[in-house]
């Protein structure tokens, strides 16, 4: 039988015995080695020898069970549940939008505020405002000159510091 997405053939004599007899973590040969010993009621001796530790080392790993000072099932932290970019920053950001700037120009209005940001969060942070990208805009529609370019009306330094 062939693996459609990448046209290698199925191990279909796959040993899973061999995933619990022989576990590839530490914490999982652990658990295989507490379990064997609580549930299965092997010998402590028996368990040890099975599973690669010695004996004291298993009635030391038991007592930690026990007592819980080890986790056999540890809880796998996520990253950060929110933006990490402060609230005043998305502020300036969308304030620069609604002054027709686009994300390249924001980042740029960002840095003169010592803000290190990237054009990408910036993106990410106007579509969650739910801004869409800006339609191209010829030079004289964004006010660029030949030599400066000039900020659209109501968008000057002075009002960033709001």
């Amino acid at each position: 039988m062939f693996n459609r997405q990448v046209d290698t053939p199925k191990s279909e004599s796959r040993d899973y015995d061999q995933f619990f007899t022989k576990p590839s973590s530490a914490r999982q040969n652990q658990y295989e080695l507490i379990r064997a010993i609580i549930v299965d009621k092997i010998s402590i001796p028996e368990a040890s020898a099975r599973f690669g530790y010695k004996v004291s080392t298993t009635y030391s790993l038991l007592r930690d069970f026990k007592s819980g000072k080890i986790d056999l099932f540890p809880i796998v932290t996520r990253g950060p549940a929110q933006r990490r970019t402060i609230q005043d920053v998305q502020d300036k950001i969308i304030k620069y939008r609604k002054c027709n700037l686009s994300t390249t120009e924001i980042e740029t209005k960002l840095k003169e505020h010592n803000i290190q940001i990237s054009a990408r969060t910036i993106e990410r942070i106007l579509k969650e405002a739910g801004y869409v990208k800006l339609k191209r805009r010829t030079n004289s529609e964004r006010g660029v000159g030949k030599k400066r370019q000039s900020i659209p009306k109501g968008c000057n330094s002075s009002d960033s510091k709001n």
